[in-house]
């Protein structure tokens, strides 16, 4: 799986699905908001062939690491008959959904560069703005964080979506970018 057929199929579920009609990451709904991206995000992993560990799950698979969502190949498990959760994740998912105005966005660029730190071969951002320079100085602070670590390490495939808190559940949109070697770059990935 590539990082923009990740994209295409959470946005696929995220464009259809009723649960996030009338709530948002931000304000009174953004308590209802957390289990509905979680809920999301874990039957994906299922549905995709991975054994998802995040914070829903109990017992082998809860959340490991403190990372939000991190997916193991079934594949993988299957054919080495190994502890599942002592291997490397295929993609590791870390969802920040504290948005509201003038927010730290130190949480933000903590929990990326926490992702980054876990091997896999997709790290990916989820995250809400309110204000279109609160997105330019945090896709900024992003981009420091991955020049400096590229320098250090290879790093594998990286997506980063971001979304308008306050009309993501009416727009159903997220701005994307990924890691080319070099730089973050935005994406105009379509929507379903």
């Amino acid at each position: 799986m590539t990082s923009q057929d990740w994209y295409t199929k959470f946005i696929k579920r995220f464009s259809k699905s009723n649960n996030f009609n009338n709530i948002r990451p931000m304000g009174k709904t953004r308590k209802e908001w957390t289990p509905a991206i979680t809920s999301l995000i874990h039957r994906m992993g299922e549905a995709t062939g991975f054994y998802c560990c995040c914070k829903k799950n109990k017992g082998e698979e809860k959340e490991q690491l403190t990372i939000d969502f991190m997916w193991f190949s079934k594949k993988i498990y299957k054919q080495n008959k190994i502890e599942r959760n002592y291997y490397f994740p295929t993609i590791c998912i870390e969802h920040e959904n504290y948005a509201r105005k003038n927010t730290n966005l130190k949480n933000v660029k903590d929990s990326f560069w926490k992702s980054l730190c876990i091997r896999s071969d997709i790290n990916i951002l989820i995250a809400y703005f309110v204000t279109n320079e609160e997105e330019r100085k945090l896709i900024e602070g992003l981009r420091n964080i991955l020049a400096n670590i590229g320098t250090q390490e290879n790093i594998n495939s990286v997506l980063v979506l971001l979304g308008k808190a306050d009309e993501i559940d009416k727009t159903r949109h997220y701005d994307s970018w990924i890691w080319n070697g070099k730089s973050l770059e935005k994406r105009g990935w379509g929507h379903p």
